[in-house]
């Protein structure tokens, strides 16, 4: 008697533990969306596309019901998720809709922040060529209306007041995230930096397409050199360096990443830049 009630309680145990241990499983389509309060506050946040997705919580892909939105103080941005038509109490960082792969139509979520302490909001996207999306306030469509494609980024106007924002995510017969994320691009891209306009520090995104002889400079507007950020050979793929501007004053600066060529070093130098606001 004793040894079953022990066997039941091990198989009861592991049978739990197996549950609770479980790795989330990835979405067939998945886009970042990245939130900031213009300092050093950052929310990623997450939709995508799963033949398994509701429009609940669903925990196996890594969806999580989170509490009530912290003191007003605090920074916060979030996803309402869609019961009741968006007036229910179920909110998550990510939100991914029921649909197969690969899938075309188009997805309503609503993206609900608070400022916090912080100088502004800004969203942040980079999206593939088959994917879309509107940004709109709530009230009528047409106080906030911005059309999100590629890679780019939103100042909120009003961030207090258009705390509410609905998002419609257009896909046009879009592959499943693995085939597009081992897709490297045909050049080296520089992404918008974030937080921006920043106080402090912000981090400055890129992506090689092959193994690249890089150098990353900042430079003020009277294009002076004021930090040379990393120079040296990297692989292919995204890298990521943070900057520190705690002892430069406000105004407006410019980031250059150079490469000259792949592994042998052999190929024509090649520069983008991009402006970023320092603001203290």
């Amino acid at each position: 008697m004793y040894t079953k009630i022990i066997l039941l309680f091990i198989s009861i145990y592991f049978f739990n533990l197996k549950i609770f241990s479980q790795t989330p499983q990835q979405p067939q389509i998945l886009l970042n969306i990245t939130v900031t309060d213009g300092r050093d506050d950052v929310r990623h946040l997450k939709i995508g596309i799963d033949p398994t997705a509701s429009d609940g919580i669903d925990d196996h892909l890594g969806e999580g019901f989170l509490p009530p939105f912290p003191p007003l103080s605090v920074f916060e941005a979030r996803f309402n998720l869609p019961e009741n038509n968006f007036s229910g109490t179920l909110s998550s960082y990510s939100d991914y809709r029921n649909g197969n792969v690969p899938y075309s139509g188009t997805k309503e979520h609503r993206l609900v922040f608070q400022r916090g302490e912080g100088d502004s909001v800004v969203i942040f996207w980079n999206f593939p060529s088959s994917v879309s999306a509107l940004l709109q306030d709530i009230v009528t469509g047409t106080f906030i209306n911005h059309q999100m494609t590629g890679e780019g980024s939103f100042l909120v106007p009003n961030p207090d007041a258009f705390n509410k924002l609905k998002l419609l995510v257009t896909y046009n017969n879009t592959t499943d995230v693995d085939d597009e994320a081992n897709l490297l691009p045909d050049k080296f891209i520089l992404y918008q930096n974030y937080p921006n306009p920043f106080n402090a520090s912000t981090t400055i995104r890129y992506t090689l397409n092959a193994n690249q002889y890089v150098k990353l400079k900042i430079y003020n507007v009277l294009g002076l050199e004021i930090f040379n950020l990393f120079e040296g050979l990297q692989y292919a793929g995204t890298h990521e360096i943070k900057f520190e501007a705690e002892d430069l004053t406000s105004g407006i600066y410019f980031y250059e990443l150079n490469i000259s060529g792949s592994e042998n070093l052999s190929a024509k130098n090649t520069t983008q830049v991009k402006s970023m606001i320092l603001l203290k």
